[in-house]
């Protein structure tokens, strides 16, 4: 699967159903804590890859490196590590 692929299917996934843990709701707060988790591993994919992405241009220019974002060969290489069905 293609990093353009699994972007598409995924569909940001954890901001698109409010799993970010927003909700005012104490049923939705109820809800989020039982399923924990199972939410955590798509936190860590929205905050720890896809939201450091940048252009692959600007993946290897010094201050994006030192801003930790990343492009999308190095996305991949982390999904697939994370995962391990991305090969």
């Amino acid at each position: 699967m293609s990093y353009e692929s699994f972007l598409a299917v995924y569909d940001n996934f954890i901001w698109r159903w409010a799993l970010d843990g927003h909700e005012s709701d104490a049923e939705e707060r109820k809800l989020l804590a039982r399923n924990s988790q199972r939410i955590a591993p798509h936190r860590f994919i929205a905050e720890e890859i896809l939201a450091r992405l940048c252009a692959d241009a600007d993946a290897n220019r010094g201050e994006y490196v030192r801003a930790g974002r990343l492009g999308t060969l190095e996305a991949l290489a982390r999904l697939k590590k994370l995962t391990g069905v991305l090969a």
